[in-house]
């Protein structure tokens, strides 16, 4: 059926690339897509390496210029060994994997529209797809889903997937809106009596006559609608020189009783060479190359006769040709053909030719040995060579987890872990156990991380240099720990592994930089769990061990620790200084990923100073690098910031977008601190715009998200948002309550920025309760630590606070206080220059500013006025939707601006 479609494909003008998947195939990552792309991309696997580079940088060049520094991640999908430049050498795994497949998506994009434009299209065609790999699923699915639109057919052949990862998979393709499913049941009767004539005409072209009912009956009764054995059962006939047209024959007829019994038997009836050619071919694959089984086995013969029983195998249509010369291949013409042959080797034979073709790939492709790994270890595996199948299983999980085929390297890790038993083999069992666990850490697979870290400890007592194997358990732990959101635990976990490090001197002569990685897991965990608020010893001497052994990771981690002490110390211009030179380290190391984290604290940096055009500029370039690689998670950080700074900005619906693409990828990645943060910056949006119900549902959602990881910091910010959504309704009990809260929390922690929020918020709530003496109390907390921070907007809004509260109390000499109070304020917002910082100022400070010059009768107040509402006319212009825009003019700020106005200005103002 898919030559069938080919064919007519063809003739529509489609240019077409196959791959087939392998049943021993099924982890070695992007198997079925290897033939396809060498195609597609003209590689001749002959040529040297050189060459075949020339050729897909020329491919690239033009069909995806943009990715062309990636070109050596190719390398997993061509089964070629590219060398790394600089830029893919700074890849993560899943980064590597992301490339690949953004540029394999975009050259099936251009051909598709080159083909086009020439009134053609393309066909791809992947069978067997019930033995593919889980990246090659990954793949296919993208390449679906782009080519929706374009000219191009994918032809997929498979039984029904007997995994509930591929079954997964298979049913995700199977609801794209173009995917089209044809079910292929068995034959019935008037079907396979039309293959039975076929098959008869094509064996028995010399014969005439009437095709006997009987036969007809026989056949159709054992095959049972299984076309292949309809086939078999008349080969089988074939090779014994019955006539199917003789009746008396058919009479006495005993076909064999199974599918399986009738393939034995038409091998039995082989010459004994054709025979063994055909066991020993079995060993290889299903599919196997003549150099390959003739210089594996050379007991089969010259080359010549070798030939000719294969041609003879291909007549009996067993192994059909696969390709022609000069790369002579041939495949077994079922899996049941195959199945048969390999069985019926003996278990002590089959397990000597293993070996025996094992060692042949060695030896014969000294070269290859790292794309032939995952062979080498089934061979090895089966040939009960515990040693060498170690070494290549453990090679061949390493390099799937480099391209972030995770699944197959955790199959690989688990085959090594089964040879490997922990009395013999303590020290191999600890090494794979450890890397099977950072597979198990990047796909968030805690439980068994945890089972690893728990095997791993009690191995560790085993080994000669227990202290360092103990620190390398304890290090993972609390980074497992830090990740779970267990701040304390991650803690402890990091306070050991620097004990084990320290308490022995030959381990710490060889793991400093185990000892600064454990130092700043310490620090990292006792930022986020707020214990501390200034930069602790432990990271001062971590950065001076990194420098003294040049463990240049070491220092720019250490730098852009101090740098968020700093940050969150309000210290802005040591946090700015700090992470500019953990900048130019990670640019020196080409780190791509933390280039991205530092630049988005040099971000926040910015933002704490009101800078935000510069804030704009350093997550611009993130944004850059995280497309660049494709890290989505690394865009969901920064679309959250972008959100920020549009809130920050007055361009609310932007700030909405960009959170709720943050929220959606934080669903998809299933990160509840992307998500937490997302749904704050949304519920801030909601209030903003007055819509209280939709802000309190948001706000209720990130604090719960944001609680399940103990993510104190947020935690504060989303307490003191809900004390803000209550304030804005009137309901000042329970606004009190939240913000205390909040209070609460960024004094345990030491998040003084949130505290000076907290305070300022509490100070206007007290005013509106005519809490006098407590309002001024809690302002004047506030102004001092935003005095001490150097936050002036937070200063020009607890100063602005104060004058609300003057004006409140109404002493004697209250008012003039209160303008004493905004002065700096007035003369801002009547610059006839206003810089950036001006222009983002909250409308409310606007208001106080107001109602202060009325009380004065300051004739500036009409000034005032005519710019506040100018600028509420053009911040609710940005609001698109009529309704939104309603309920954002009917805030009670801005009600009470627009009074004034209609008051006291002309009404063409």
């Amino acid at each position: 059926l898919a030559a069938e479609a080919i064919r007519l494909a063809r003739r529509k003008k489609l240019n077409g690339y196959g791959g087939t998947c392998q049943s021993d195939g099924t982890h070695t990552p992007y198997l079925v897509w290897q033939s396809i792309w060498m195609a597609f991309f003209d590689i001749d696997p002959s040529s040297p390496l050189r060459r075949q580079v020339r050729s897909l940088e020329a491919e690239l060049e033009e069909r995806a210029p943009a990715q062309i520094d990636s070109l050596p991640v190719l390398g997993a999908a061509l089964g070629l060994s590219l060398p790394d430049n600089d830029f893919t050498r700074a890849l993560q795994p899943k980064d590597r994997k992301a490339q690949l497949e953004t540029i394999l998506t975009r050259c099936i994009e251009s051909a598709a529209r080159e083909n086009a434009d020439e009134g053609g299209g393309l066909i791809l065609v992947l069978e067997d797809l019930h033995w593919v790999d889980a990246v090659s699923l990954d793949l296919l699915e993208l390449i679906a889903r782009a080519v929706e639109n374009l000219p191009v057919l994918i032809l997929l052949t498979y039984r029904p997937a007997s995994t509930d990862p591929q079954g997964q998979a298979l049913a995700r393709l199977e609801k794209i809106s173009h995917f089209t499913k044809i079910n292929l049941t068995e034959l019935n009767a008037d079907e396979t009596e039309q293959a039975i004539r076929s098959k008869l005409f094509l064996l028995f072209p010399e014969r005439e006559g009437a095709i006997p009912p009987q036969l007809i009956e026989i056949i159709t009764s054992r095959a049972q609608g299984n076309p292949f054995y309809v086939e078999e059962l008349l080969n089988y006939m074939h090779d014994r020189g019955i006539d199917p047209r003789d009746s008396l024959t058919l009479k006495t007829l005993d076909l064999p009783t199974s599918l399986y019994s009738l393939i034995l038997s038409r091998i039995d009836q082989l010459a004994a060479s054709q025979q063994l050619t055909l066991k020993v071919a079995s060993i290889i694959g299903r599919i196997f190359r003549f150099d390959d089984l003739h210089n594996y086995y050379p007991t089969l013969g010259e080359a010549e006769h070798l030939k000719k029983d294969l041609r003879e195998l291909e007549r009996l249509d067993l192994t059909p040709l696969e390709a022609p010369e000069p790369e002579l291949t041939y495949l077994f013409k079922h899996l049941v053909t195959h199945e048969v042959g390999y069985e019926s080797l003996g278990f002590a034979t089959r397990a000597k030719l293993h070996e025996q073709f094992a060692r042949y790939l060695e030896s014969a492709y000294p070269e290859r040995l790292d794309q032939l790994a995952p062979q080498l270890a089934r061979h090895f595996e089966l040939g009960q060579v515990q040693d060498k199948a170690r070494i290549y299983l453990t090679k061949s999980a390493d390099q799937a987890a480099a391209n972030f085929a995770n699944d197959e390297a955790l199959n690989y890790f688990q085959r090594g872990l089964d040879i490997s038993p922990a009395e013999a083999n303590a020290l191999p069992r600890f090494e794979t156990l450890l890397s099977r666990e950072r597979v198990y850490d990047l796909l968030g697979k805690h439980t068994e991380q945890r089972r690893d870290l728990e095997e791993l400890a009690l191995l560790a007592e085993h080994l000669d240099d227990a202290p360092l194997r103990r620190a390398q358990v304890y290090a993972r732990r609390s980074k497992m720990e830090f990740d779970l959101g267990e701040y304390a635990a991650a803690q402890t976990s990091a306070r050991a592994a620097i004990q084990e490090i320290e308490s022995d001197a030959p381990t710490r002569a060889r793991a400093s930089d185990l000892l600064v990685d454990a130092v700043l897991l310490e620090t990292r965990a006792v930022f986020f769990a707020g214990q501390a608020a200034s930069n602790p010893k432990q990271l001062e001497d971590a950065l001076t061990l990194a420098r003294q052994q040049g463990y240049v990771r070491g220092e720019y981690n250490a730098l852009m620790q101090f740098g968020l002490w700093s940050w969150q110390a309000g210290e802005y211009d040591a946090a700015a200084s700090q992470m500019e030179q953990a900048h130019a380290l990670i640019q020196q190391a080409g780190d791509l990923r933390r280039e991205i984290d530092v630049l988005n604290n040099l971000g926040l940096v910015a933002k704490a100073r009101s800078l935000f055009s510069k804030a704009i500029d350093y997550y611009e370039q993130a944004q850059k690098i995280a497309h660049r690689i494709g890290d989505r998670s690394a865009e969901a950080t920064l679309l959250i910031n972008m959100s920020e700074l549009s809130l920050a900005s007055g361009d609310f619906m932007g700030a909405g977008f960009y959170a709720e693409q943050a929220i959606a990828i934080g669903v998809e990645l299933k990160e509840p601190t992307i998500q937490g943060s997302a749904h704050i910056n949304r519920g801030e949006v909601y209030r903003l715009l007055g819509q209280y119900d939709l802000a309190n549902g948001a706000a209720s959602r990130a604090l719960a998200l944001v609680r399940s990881i103990g993510y104190r910091r947020s935690e504060a910010v989303v307490l003191d948002n809900l004390g803000l959504i209550e304030f804005a309704q009137g309901n000042h009990a329970p606004a009190l309550e939240w913000a205390e809260a909040a209070l609460a929390v960024t004094r345990e922690i030491g998040f003084r920025s949130t505290e000076a929020a907290a305070l300022l918020h509490i100070g206007l709530i007290h005013t509106e309760l005519k809490n006098f003496p407590a309002a001024e109390q809690a302002l004047t907390s506030a102004l001092g630590i935003a005095q001490d921070l150097g936050e002036e907007l937070t200063t020009l809004e607890v100063q602005a606070a104060f004058a609300e509260l003057l004006l409140a109390r109404a002493e004697p000499g209250d008012v003039e206080q209160a303008q004493l109070h905004i002065e700096g304020l007035i003369a801002l917002l009547l610059n006839d220059a206003p810089d950036e910082k001006t222009q983002l100022l909250p409308l409310a400070l606007y208001l106080t500013c107001i109602r202060v010059l009325q009380a004065h009768d300051d004739p500036r107040s009409r000034e005032l006025i005519s710019r506040a509402t100018a600028e509420l006319r053009a911040r609710s212009s940005r609001i698109t939707e009529s309704e939104i825009r309603s309920a954002y003019l009917n805030v009670p700020v801005h009600r009470s601006l627009a009074t004034l106005a209609s008051e006291a200005l002309p009404p063409n103002n």
